[in-house]
């Protein structure tokens, strides 16, 4: 992301900014709102990204939204993930960290991920051109421009975390 200027929201501040490169994403706009783990918003920081995910103006919601999610926490990050697939909203998955789980021994198969959770997901660690391509490819076919997403029901956590049991995420 480059050009990166501070927006005011209530209460808190978000980043907004341009896709930085070429080709697919020149000139798309980027809002870095605060980091969440569920879309049942506790504090006034996960309000904030709620609010900008789901309006409550009747504004529309963001074209795609990718989420961020370490690798090496999976299971801390299963739950808003499972819920925004669940949402309505495009959700692209960016997967950071797997050079940290790769120093392990370990392997994690985004591809069956991509599966589990029906989403598409994109390994971004080490920020590679390609790796930046392809989600930028990701995000462009997954861009749903104009779309009124709801604010959810609250969900059934209990029903998601027994999914991502199962799954063995």
């Amino acid at each position: 992301v480059t050009g990166v200027q501070t927006c005011a929201l209530p209460i808190l501040d978000c980043q907004q900014g341009h896709w930085l490169g070429t080709g697919r994403g020149e000139g798309w706009a980027i809002l870095d709102t605060p980091g969440i783990l569920t879309l049942e918003p506790r504090g006034a920081d996960e309000h904030v990204t709620v609010d900008v995910l789901f309006p409550m103006d009747g504004s529309a919601s963001p074209e795609v939204v990718i989420v961020a999610v370490d690798a090496t926490q999976i299971a801390r990050h299963a739950l808003l993930v499972r819920q925004l697939g669940e949402s309505g909203l495009s959700v692209v998955v960016a997967l950071t960290m797997t050079d940290l789980l790769a120093r392990r021994g370990l392997v994690l198969d985004t591809v069956r991920l991509a599966e589990e959770w029906g989403l598409a997901v994109v390994d971004v660690s080490g920020g590679s051109s390609a790796a930046v391509e392809e989600l930028a490819e990701r995000v462009a076919a997954k861009m749903r421009p104009g779309r009124v997403v709801s604010r959810p029901a609250p969900w059934d956590t209990d029903r998601i975390h027994e999914e991502i049991g199962r799954a063995h995420v």
